[in-house]
């Protein structure tokens, strides 16, 4: 696959409250089976994305956002040259690129000095619609193996919010998301569940040592298609350390160990093929220079 891809963004500032940023990016690809493929057939694409969004802060506490965008997904090789059979007919050759208008608008809210001198309070809430044409996704049995579907819609709202202080800290990121084919009026199969991730750490102040929990819950997920596959909710708890050296021959040295799935849970994330790990012990080493 040769891809290439060429962007420019333009931010435009008026009064320090409002700005302005327009943008466009225009891709070309073109696709090549390789030995072994029973089809010849090259596939070129090309496709321009233009954006808007603007960023608009009433108070230094407060600021509202918005943008509107049309992008174009071209197939990749796995889409175009998969097939189900030896039938030439089940390769995707006729694929068309996905299209999509998004539209997406939210606010911001920054406070310092909330329950102590010298701690922050950020949070963001985003609401977006994506109305998607010709959205590439999994064919039924005898058909090629990736087809496009008419249209469809996603819309959703994600929250993040973050508290800090000198040693305690807090992250929040939600998300509900929900997808439907237009034409059908069924729900989409490629939907992830609702999740909650929440992270709470301590940083000690004597010691270059941090130590935290993070929770990843997820609610179940029930709205799919026929011959899509259910899954149930699930909650799993994970551990972390981290040693960070901040001066000696070891300062730019980083070491984190971290427990993942704490209680050895058996559950299955959404679109997941297999069940997640169990009780998982890592260790990472990294060095800045």
């Amino acid at each position: 696959m040769d891809k290439y891809g060429l962007y420019a963004q333009a931010e435009l500032i008026w009064s320090d409250k409002l700005t302005i940023i327009p943008g466009v990016r225009v891709d070309w690809t073109k696709l090549k089976p390789g030995a072994g493929v029973t089809t010849p057939t090259e596939v070129e694409d090309s496709a321009a994305s233009p954006k808007i969004a603007a960023l608009y802060s009433f108070t230094d506490n407060f600021a509202v956002f918005g943008s509107a965008a049309r992008t174009v997904r071209m197939p990749v090789l796995d889409e175009i040259y998969s097939k189900t059979s030896a039938a030439a007919s089940n390769f995707s050759l006729n694929l068309k690129p996905e299209e999509s208008d998004n539209f997406e608008g939210g606010f911001t809210l920054s406070f310092d000095d909330v329950l102590s001198q010298g701690d922050a309070v950020r949070a963001k809430v985003t609401a977006f619609r994506n109305d998607v044409s010709n959205l590439i996704t999994r064919g039924s049995a005898g058909a090629p193996y990736f087809i496009n579907i008419g249209k469809s819609r996603f819309t959703g709202v994600e929250i993040e919010a973050e508290y800090a202080a000198r040693n305690l800290f807090a992250r929040l990121a939600a998300s509900r998301i929900e997808g439907e084919n237009r034409l059908t009026g069924q729900p989409l199969n490629t939907i992830p569940a609702d999740e909650l991730d929440l992270t709470v750490g301590w940083r000690f102040s004597d010691h270059p040592l941090t130590l935290g929990w993070r929770g990843e819950f997820a609610a179940d997920q029930e709205e799919v298609a026929p011959g899509g596959r259910r899954t149930g909710g699930y909650g799993v708890h994970n551990l972390f350390l981290t040693w960070t050296p901040r001066d000696g021959a070891l300062q730019g040295l980083e070491v984190r160990a971290a427990v993942d799935n704490i209680l050895d849970k058996q559950f299955r994330r959404h679109l997941a093929s297999l069940d997640a790990e169990g009780r998982t012990f890592k260790l990472t080493l990294a060095r800045t220079f």
